[in-house]
This record gives C-alpha cells, structure tokens and sequence, in this order.
C-alpha cells in the first residue's frame, strides 16, 4: 500500500482564501496500529483526532471544499466530522471524486453545497459491530440497542439534508442502499452532477476485500461488495449485481408458489440484461448456487408457514364446534348424542340439535302410540287422553327448531 505522511491533503489559495481538503481513505478515530511492529499502519486514513486538529486552520477560509474518496469507516468518527463541517462560517463544498460509502456518505451531506462527481457511488447502510470474545444475551441486546440508536441518528442526519421522511431513509439504510450519481441527486443525498469521465476503479484479483478507486486503495471492511472483473468499473459491476437480483427475485417467486403448493421447481424464468431466459433447476444450481440455497431456504419457510396457517385455522374451527355444541348440551339433555357429535360422527350445533328434535320428536310418538294402546283396555277413556302430552311435544319442538335457526344465523 502507498504510504502518506499526511492522512489527507490540503492545499490552500491564500488569494482567495480558500482552501481544499481530500479526505481519502478509511475514516477512523485513530490510525490503527500494527500488532506486529508497534506502528501506525501505512494507508490513507480520514483520522478525527488529525482533522479536529487541522479544522482549527480552516476557520478563517471563506471557501472550504471537500473532496470525498472514501468506503467509510468508523460511524461516529464520521458524525463527528460531519457536525464540525457543519459548525464552519465558511462557505462549505462536499465533492465525492469516487466513493462515499457509510460513514463517508455520512460527511458527503455535511457541505453547504453537495456535488458528485460522473460515474461516482454513493452508498448508506445500516451500522454494524465486529464482536470478540463471549457475549451473554443482556451483552447482545446492549449491542443492538446501540446499533438501533446509531441507526436512528444517521437516519436523522440523511433525512435533514435530503429532505426524505425519516422512515424511508430507514428503509434504504435496511437493504443497503447504492446511489448513481443521477440517484443520489434524485433522491437529495447530492445538488449536482459534475465532471466528464468516470472514476477507474479496480478490483485487485485474489483480495476480495480490496477495491482501488482512482488509484486510492480501498479495505472493505463489512462492505458486501458485487463480483467484479479486472478493470470494470463499480457502476457497472452494481449494474450486474442488480441483474443478478432481479433474477434471484424472480425465480425465488416461482420457487416458493410451487414448493407451497406442492410442486417440484423444474424451470425458472429469468430476466437477464433485457433478454428472457427460461433456465432448468439445474442450470440455476450450477450457475447460481448460493441464490438456489437462499431460494429454498426462504420457500421452504413460506411453505412451513402456509401449513401453520392452515393447521392454527383448522384447529380455531374445532374449537369452536364444540364450544358450540358445549353451548347447547344441556338443553339437548342427551348426554350420548352430543358426546357422538363431538367425537364420534362429528356434526356442528346446528346438525346436534336438529339430531335431538327429531330423536324427540320420534320418542315422542312411540310413547303416544303406547299410551293409546293402554288406554284402549280401559272402559271409561277420555275421548283425548294424550292431549297435554302432545302439546308438550310440540312445544319442545318450537324451541328446538327456533334453536336451530339461532344457531344458523350466528353462524
């Protein structure tokens, strides 16, 4: 890596007063030191004790630029830049001549005027912590409500400068947000577009960690970033990557209908690069394995899902079918039956309770039929002995039916 003396450079025009500072590199709060030599790593580092010391010097200037090349770094160190950017007199100017990514996107909004350059990327995130050691669950819950609270104080930040409600700067920072320079303008991270040519920027073969952005070496630390060939730019690398996600998209669609419903996925429509693909199960396994695992993971959840769904809703339908028929036990009076509706031949209160009024119904007539054979052996019978009985059969069946239809309209 090229060593600096300086961790950035600032050049100055006295007879304008102005001055212009590059903030290249990764935005620490100290350079970090090698664990092996005792000494400060060789790099570019944006370091906040050198620029609170430096800032100091630029008080006077009427004209501050900052040019911005950066993948970002440490998160406060970058809000605490961004608020003495913010606390100048002096007419203040962010340029990003590369990448602001994180943290470094984070100053980009601290000018009073924000420009990005052709073919530049800005990049907003959500925090994240590098952990060490053994954690118990208070540990981690401390952690992530740290996370939450620095999450929600960048989000202010982008919401204040862009004029964006809160929540959607929150949303974009959830799933990792990559701006073109037309994107950043669009969506208030920059005013202007300026600049002729695009940034070159190298992906060096063997280091997936390292980028090279207009010559300035780059570690990703925690930044995902797309597969990238030897000499592509960034923007067309992300354009790609976005390719790729409109194909995972797609076929993790299809996948989770079929597997949901049952079915074995054999052939995925893709979308590639404005053409219509059709590739098997096979093609997409062996092009694209990690998507295909992430494909079935998530469709064998959503599939896991829809069966608790049905079995939670079959199981509140039993449940209240026999509270229903519990509802009206008693005044069936035939403890048989309504255990055999509930287990036996399962049946609603509606079905039990026309089952009991025609049971009744049934003993009733057998027990007239009987009572008129006794009475035809007695001389002196009433011309209608059975006359109360047979009102009492009818009453039982009023309210049995009447029973029957309450049931039915509640249901």
């Amino acid at each position: 890596m090229p060593k600096n003396i300086l961790p950035y450079a600032i050049m100055r025009d006295d007879k304008k007063n102005s001055v212009e500072v590059e903030l290249y590199g990764e935005v620490v709060e100290n350079v970090p030191i090698d664990w092996w030599t005792g000494e400060k790593v060789s790099g570019l580092f944006i370091e906040l004790s050198q620029f609170l010391t430096d800032l100091d010097t630029l008080k006077e200037a009427d004209d501050i630029t900052f040019r911005i090349n950066s993948t970002g770094g440490d998160v406060e160190a970058g809000i605490t830049i961004y608020n003495r950017i913010r606390e100048l007199s002096g007419h203040t100017t962010t340029i990003v001549d590369g990448i602001a990514a994180s943290a470094a996107s984070i100053i980009a909004q601290a000018g009073d005027e924000r420009k990005v350059n052709v073919g530049t990327q800005t990049m907003i995130h959500g925090a994240s912590a590098g952990l060490i050691g053994y954690y118990n669950v208070n540990d981690l819950q401390k952690v992530e409500n740290m996370l939450n609270s620095i999450n929600k104080a960048v989000a202010g930040i982008y919401s204040e400068r862009t004029g964006q409600d809160v929540g959607a700067i929150a949303r974009m920072m959830k799933k990792e947000s990559w701006m073109t320079p037309e994107e950043a303008v669009e969506n208030g991270f920059a005013d202007e577009i300026i600049g002729q040519q695009a940034p070159v920027v190298d992906k060096v073969e063997g280091k997936k960690d390292l980028i090279i952005v207009n010559g300035v070496e780059h570690i990703l630390r925690g930044i995902p970033m797309p597969n990238m060939n030897i000499r592509q730019t960034l923007t067309e690398a992300l354009r790609e990557s976005d390719d790729d996600v409109k194909i995972f998209e797609r076929a993790k669609d299809q996948a989770k209908t079929m597997i949901v419903n049952g079915r074995e996925p054999s052939a995925i429509d893709t979308i590639s690069k404005g053409e219509r693909e059709t590739m098997t199960i096979e093609e997409l396994r062996e092009s694209y394995p990690e998507l295909v695992k992430q494909i079935t993971d998530e469709a064998t959840t959503a599939a896991c899902a829809s069966v608790d769904e049905s079995v939670k809703a079959a199981l509140d339908a039993e449940r209240a079918r026999i509270q229903e028929i519990d509802s009206i036990a008693k005044m069936v009076g035939d403890q048989a039956l309504v255990e055999k509706a509930k287990y036996e031949e399962p049946m609603n209160a509606s079905e039990l309770a026309l089952k009991a009024m025609q049971a009744q119904q049934a003993a009733g007539k057998e027990f007239l039929q009987n009572r008129n054979e006794e009475l035809k052996e007695t001389a002196n019978a009433i011309s209608n002995p059975n006359q109360g009985m047979e009102d009492q059969v009818a009453k039982d069946a009023t309210e049995l039916q009447a029973l029957v239809a309450k049931i039915k309209e509640e249901g």
